[in-house]
């Protein structure tokens, strides 16, 4: 068994979703309004007067059960105030003043934030995550912010035994390599090429209808020239007259010789000399990067000196992390944490079941990791302390901010806090999603809006506080919401068909510390091992200052320390500080001070440092 990085490992299955529509307001007239979300629903509501606060109900087409299909969301009632949706009291004998209907359903992931068109049914909404669920054999979530909804969690279902062939989804393409990553394939089936045939796959239906389709072939085809009617007069040409006679004419000729050409070679420029409109230039707030500068020496060129190495044959579940290096020892048992400069045991846990993966965290200042096993979650810190909070089989951990965070099925969300017996529960605010804890605050987004909510907790704990993301170039669009922790919240927007990416900084009210053009197709922001440095696409952001120090020409893999690692050919780069170099090394840990932990070709691991004389 291995140990791996749970924020970094390309397998990890996506863990939900969370529903979002366009909502139409309906007053006591039947006038309807249509709005393209929540939010903007909730606003308009608010900007009219009212003698008395307004109370909202959903459609009673969403609450009613169709075709043995139990309703997706509860009748209730709501009042609308400024800070959100109220439940209106069952015995209250006030009336509603609007009711509520959705369309135009999505979602978003509830890993990274990526969002998928809009759909006008719910039902294609419910069977894509179903299918999902059946692709990755694991159940998914689907909550929501909509008034009403009633959370889900959508189970594999049994597999079918078919002998249809041409049925099968293969997990492969012929050419035997598997996909990037499970949102990859989650996005590309959203993106599927558009076809005139009708699928059968629920995915497909969330690509809208090809309004591009060419002219059928019977409105191409020139209709025949109907013979003369009856008693139409004639005119014949006299007998020696050749109406095509002028065509033979040498000077003719040549004239239509030449046409010809002219008409091929214009053709020739379109086609393969096609006019592109001058893109404009990028605000002058993006960072652009020159690539990294290759370099010829090696990635370790001096690191001649040897602090410890460990036998394979305990190192075979090795892993190094900024507090240290973790393995699992094959004689107790235990999971051992090793000082990266000594090779000297730090501290030891036993284990009561096999490790599922692994995460970094942060303690304050100190480096810690968490091991995930069937009943519990163990913590090791750098300064030889531990830690065991017990963790339900159907509860979710994930590890996207400096502090690890539970949710269960019910949209729970709790905090493993150092210390603490049982995880902390934490109070939400149900009009956000909850993304990530950085020390001791809850930080959640608005789906459709750049907007968060910091809600800190415990014994002396300040008031939640809203911040509005500012646009990082002016006449920005916002997009969506990439990536919250560590101190910092990325978000996406486009100008003029431009992709950008924004680091705002979480202390420092969400002020954009950089903002880099990205690929419309970046998925991610991923904190490196150590957690020193994140990658963003082609970019490594240093964490210290939230800024691009380097730029790949292809996206980086992780990051270990200050090294980030891209593999273009199969072959493995490091670039620190816009510098590319590779090594005869295979390495997996660098740390703040330039020690380098490798692994030899026998499975050896090796601790190297610069020698005096380098």
């Amino acid at each position: 068994m291995t140990l791996h990085s749970v924020s970094t490992g390309p397998e990890t299955p996506p863990t939900g979703f969370i529903l979002t529509a366009a909502v139409t307001i309906i007053d006591r007239t039947r006038i309807a309004v249509p709005t393209t979300s929540l939010s903007e629903a909730t606003t308009l509501i608010l900007r009219r007067r009212h003698r008395d606060t307004p109370i909202v109900e959903l459609s009673p087409a969403h609450t009613q059960p169709s075709d043995d299909t139990p309703p997706a969301f509860e009748a209730h009632r709501w009042y609308v105030t400024p800070n959100g949706l109220t439940p209106v009291p069952n015995d209250s004998t006030e009336l509603t003043t609007y009711k509520l209907s959705f369309h135009d359903f999505s979602i978003i992931s509830a890993d990274t934030g990526a969002t998928m068109p809009r759909t006008a049914d719910l039902d294609a909404v419910i069977a894509a995550v179903q299918a999902l669920a059946n692709r990755h054999v694991h159940p998914l979530q689907l909550t929501s912010t909509l008034p009403g909804f009633i959370t889900q969690t959508i189970h594999p279902q049994e597999f079918d035994n078919g002998d249809d062939e041409d049925d099968t989804d293969h997990l492969f393409d012929e050419d035997d390599t598997p996909p990037a990553s499970p949102l990859a394939r989650l996005l590309s089936r959203f993106r599927k090429p558009r076809s005139s045939t009708p699928s059968n796959d629920p995915l497909t239906l969330f690509t809208d209808p090809d309004s591009s389709d060419a002219e059928t072939a019977e409105q191409l085809i020139i209709p025949p020239r109907t013979s003369t009617p009856p008693n139409t007069p004639t005119h014949n040409p006299p007998p020696t007259t050749n109406r095509w006679a002028w065509i033979r004419h040498p000077a003719t000729q040549i004239t239509i010789a030449s046409l010809l050409l002219i008409a091929v070679v214009t053709a020739m420029v379109i086609i393969f000399f096609p006019r592109e409109d001058p893109k404009p230039p990028l605000p002058t707030e993006v960072t652009v990067l020159d690539a990294a500068t290759p370099i010829d020496t090696d990635t370790l060129v001096g690191f001649d000196t040897e602090l410890w190495s460990i036998d394979s044959s305990k190192a075979a579940a090795l892993s190094w992390f900024g507090a240290g290096v973790a393995y699992i020892d094959k004689k107790s048992g235990d999971l051992v944490l090793d000082d990266p400069g000594t090779g000297d045991t730090i501290t030891t846990a036993s284990l009561e079941s096999p490790v599922k993966y692994t995460a970094e965290f942060l303690i304050g200042d100190t480096p810690a990791i968490a091991a995930r096993t069937e009943k519990s979650v163990i913590a090791l810190t750098a300064d030889g302390k531990t830690h065991t909070w017990p963790i339900s089989g159907d509860q979710t951990v994930s590890v996207t901010g400096t502090t690890p965070m539970v949710t269960t099925a019910d949209g729970t969300v709790h905090a493993l806090v150092f210390g603490e017996d049982k995880p902390v529960k934490v109070t939400t605010n149900p009009q956000y999603i909850p993304a990530a804890i950085d020390a001791s605050t809850l930080y959640e987004f608005a789906a459709d809006r750049p907007e968060l909510v910091a809600i800190p907790f415990g014994s002396d704990a300040d008031d939640p506080a809203t911040i509005t993301l500012p646009e990082p170039v002016e006449d920005a669009a916002f997009s969506r919401h990439l990536s919250i922790g560590h101190g910092y919240a990325v978000t996406l927007w486009t100008l003029h068909d431009t992709t950008m990416a924004a680091i705002h900084d979480l202390h420092d009210n969400g002020t954009v510390t950089a903002t880099v053009e990205v690929p419309d197709t970046v998925e991610s922001w991923q904190i490196g091992r150590g957690m020193t440095t994140a990658i963003l696409g082609p970019y490594a952001i240093d964490l210290n200052t939230g800024t691009p120090t380097s730029r790949a020409e292809t996206d980086f893999i992780t990051a270990l320390g200050p090294l980030a690692v891209t593999e273009p050919d199969s072959q493995r780069v490091y670039i620190r500080d816009g510098r590319a170099s590779t090594s005869s090394h295979r390495i997996i840990g660098y740390t703040a001070d330039d020690i380098a932990i490798i692994r030899t070709s026998d499975g050896t691991v090796t601790a190297l440092k610069k020698g005096s004389n380098s």
